[in-house]
C-alpha cells in the first residue's frame, strides 16, 4: 500500500486522463458484476446468471449504464482470484511430463520445471489474454477503440474493480483481503508505466 500512497498524485492524473478518453465511449447496461461464479456451464452451452450488479452498491448505481470495460475487468479480476486462491490453498496442479517434440506450453518440460508461482501467473495472464481475444473477435465495430485507449480504460476499470473488492472482502471475508490489495498495487504499477516517478510526477 505504500506504493499507492507514494504515487497517489500520478495515479489520480492517469485516472483523469482515462476519464477524458472515455468521453463519447458507448455505455450500456451489461451484467454489472461479471465473474466466473456467474457462469453456469451445461453440456455444450454456458449461461450468465445474477444480473443484479455489485451487491454493495445501491440500486440507482447498479442501474447506471457503464462501458463494456466494467464487465471485462470483472472477468479479468476473476482469473486473478482463481490463481490467488490456488496459491493460498497450495492447490497448484502437477504438470505432466510432455512427449518429445512438444512445443513450450502448459504441458511442456519447461512448464513442469517452473515454480507454482510462475504457473499461476502464467495461468492468470494466458486466461486473460484468451478472454480478451475472444471479446475482440466478437465485439461489434462500434465498441472498438484505439489500442492505447482501450488498454488505459481496461486498466482503470480493473483498478476500480479491485477497490470494490477491498470493500467487499473487508465486509464479508477479511481473510481474503490480500487478494484485491495485492491486485491494486500490481494494476496501479502497470497503469503508471512509464509514469512511475514517486509523489505524482507523470
Amino acid at each position: 500500500m505504500a506504493f499507492l500512497r507514494e504515487h497517489e498524485t500520478a495515479l489520480a492524473s492517469r485516472v483523469r486522463e482515462a476519464a477524458h478518453r472515455a468521453q463519447g465511449v458507448m455505455r450500456l447496461r451489461g451484467h454489472g458484476d461479471l465473474h466466473l461464479g456467474q457462469i453456469l456451464v451445461s453440456q455444450a452451452d454456458a449461461y450468465l446468471i445474477d444480473f443484479e450488479g455489485e451487491p454493495l452498491n445501491g440500486v440507482d448505481q447498479r442501474r447506471q449504464a457503464a462501458t463494456i470495460y466494467k464487465d471485462l475487468a470483472g472477468m479479468l479480476r476473476s482469473f486473478d482470484y482463481v490463481a490467488a486462491v490456488a496459491r493460498r490453498d497450495s492447490a497448484v496442479p502437477k504438470v505432466s511430463e510432455a512427449p518429445a517434440g512438444t512445443p513450450p506450453g502448459p504441458d511442456s518440460p519447461e512448464a513442469a520445471a517452473a515454480s507454482p508461482e510462475a504457473l499461476l501467473s502464467a495461468f492468470r495472464l494466458r486466461a486473460g489474454e484468451a478472454f480478451l481475444a475472444g471479446y475482440r473477435d466478437a465485439r461489434p465495430s462500434v465498441l472498438a477503440l484505439a489500442d492505447e485507449t482501450e488498454s488505459m480504460l481496461l486498466a482503470v476499470a480493473q483498478l476500480e474493480k479491485a477497490a470494490y473488492e477491498v470493500r467487499y472482502e473487508a465486509a464479508h471475508r477479511p481473510e481474503w483481503l490480500p487478494i484485491p490489495l495485492n491486485a491494486l498495487v500490481r494494476i496501479a504499477k502497470a497503469l503508471l508505466e512509464p509514469h512511475s516517478s514517486p509523489s505524482g510526477g507523470a
